[in-house]
């Protein structure tokens, strides 16, 4: 974060950065412009893609949205896009002018969104845990190739 504003400082550059610690607590700093001008990039990225009918970036239709962008770039991207969504519907409107619907509707979609970070980090655990079993089980049979005496 402090070298974020440095470089934002020394630079006279726009910078925007978003952190997450490994217990899931959100830093962010953004200077200038920034944000808006990464959201309304990455809206324009999204219409250019798309083409004339982008997606909505509502809430309502993030389904959409995660079905075009999860096959096209994968979970990582899908979950970067939702959150990007869900800052920029908290920026937009205040969230104490949130209706109870609106609330539920950003707590569901961030619950999903949880369930699918924890989903994929399992996975990414066991795929390790089994390229680990899988080395020392060979290291065990070279080990026993070597003991092994010759005739």
């Amino acid at each position: 974060m402090k070298k974020a504003k440095e470089l934002s400082i020394l630079c006279d550059v726009d910078v925007a950065v978003h952190i997450f610690s490994s217990r899931g607590k959100l830093f962010q700093f953004h200077s200038g412009e920034s944000l808006r001008r990464i959201y309304d990039f990455l809206r324009a990225e999204k219409r250019q893609k798309f083409g004339k009918e982008a997606p909505s970036t509502s809430l309502h239709d993030t389904q959409e949205i995660e079905h075009r962008i999860g096959t096209e770039h994968g979970e990582a991207s899908t979950i970067c896009e939702h959150l990007e969504e869900i800052q920029s519907q908290l920026e937009e409107r205040k969230v104490e002018h949130l209706n109870m619907a609106e609330l539920n509707r950003m707590e569901h979609q961030l619950d999903g969104l949880l369930r699918l970070t924890r989903s994929t980090k399992e996975e990414a655990m066991r795929n390790a845990m089994s390229s680990i079993h899988e080395k020392e089980k060979g290291e065990r049979e070279a080990e026993e190739v070597t003991e092994e005496p010759a005739p």
